[in-house]
This record gives C-alpha cells, structure tokens and sequence, in this order.
C-alpha cells in the first residue's frame, strides 16, 4: 500500500491544527484585545489557512494532490455544513418542530 501515508499525514495535520485552534479559543486568545490591529482572528486563523491553499495550489505537488481528489470525499467534507448552517441561521439553535 504505497499511498497510505498520504491521507494519514493529511488527517494528522489536520487534527494538529484543529487542536491549536481550539487551544487558542479556549485560552481566550480571539477574545482578548478586540481592538488589535491586525485583529487576532485574522493572524491566528484565516491567514495561516489562506497562505495554506494559496501554498497549495501554486506548487505543482500541492496541483496534483488537488487533482487526485476523490469527488466523494469533497462532498463528505461538505456535510459539515448540514449541522453549521442552522446555527448561523437560528443562533439559539434549531427551533422545536422545525
């Protein structure tokens, strides 16, 4: 099984980052100096991730593993939202009955 490593090392590293993320908003890091400039969730979370892709899609490695994606895996990823999108919606949560 030669390309077993691969999605491991991804699933790793997304689990490493998904843990610092946590850390960070349970040390209060996104809570503390609202007034910072940059602010704070720009620095700790939509940088890194956006630096990431852009990493990503202009290596040629980064082009190829883009490409091997399996489309069912992607829209597995999607489901994510099923759960997320009525809290955006209803900030309370899901309404009874709904």
């Amino acid at each position: 099984m030669p390309g077993w490593r691969e999605p491991l090392r991804y699933w790793l590293l997304t689990g490493v980052w998904l843990a610092v993320q946590a850390a960070l908003a349970v040390a209060g890091f996104y809570q503390t100096h609202l007034e910072a400039l940059p602010p704070r969730l720009v620095v700790g979370a939509i940088l890194p991730a956006v630096l990431l892709m852009v990493a990503v899609m202009v290596s040629a490695r980064g082009r190829r593993w883009i490409t091997r994606l399996p489309m069912a895996d992607l829209a597995a990823i999607s489901v994510v939202r099923v759960g997320v999108e009525p809290g955006l919606v209803c900030p309370g949560g899901i309404p009874p009955g709904a």
